[in-house]
């Protein structure tokens, strides 16, 4: 039997040859078909700001000046909050589409890359394994 390599163990995020563990749940790599990394509050605070700022252009003149902070600012501040925060989604036809994790961009995008450097690496093992079965016949 293969040693098991580690890829990436960061946090409460392992992800070796065989497994990804997230801290509540443990995924087998070989069951995983697909990753995404998604952000979907971006959208939202996305289109939040949009629609703030043409009340604010539409409303201009009878706005203050000590008013206008409260048009941007929580914008502002949402989209940024938003843009850091991601959900790591795994797919598989036994758990169809499951949120594997809810964390920061950085973070699970550094998780995503392992585990994708991972199923590369299962991948390539099994074609091997494969060719060397029928080589064998």
């Amino acid at each position: 039997m293969a040693k098991t390599k580690r890829y990436l163990k960061l946090g409460r995020f392992t992800v070796t040859s065989r497994t990804l563990g997230t801290g509540k749940r443990t995924y087998q790599l070989a069951r995983l078909e697909k990753t995404a990394l998604k952000r979907p509050g971006l959208i939202f605070a996305l289109a939040i700001t949009a629609a703030s700022a043409g009340l604010f252009w539409s409303f201009q003149d009878l706005i203050y000046e000590h008013e206008v902070p409260f048009f941007f600012v929580p914008q502002i501040v949402a989209t940024l909050i938003t843009s850091r925060i991601a959900i790591l989604v795994v797919q598989s036809k036994a758990l169809g589409s499951e949120v594997a994790a809810i964390g920061l961009y950085g973070r699970l995008a550094r998780v995503r890359a392992a585990i994708d450097e991972a199923l590369e690496d299962l991948a390539e093992r099994e074609s091997k394994s494969h060719m060397a079965a029928d080589d064998d016949d």
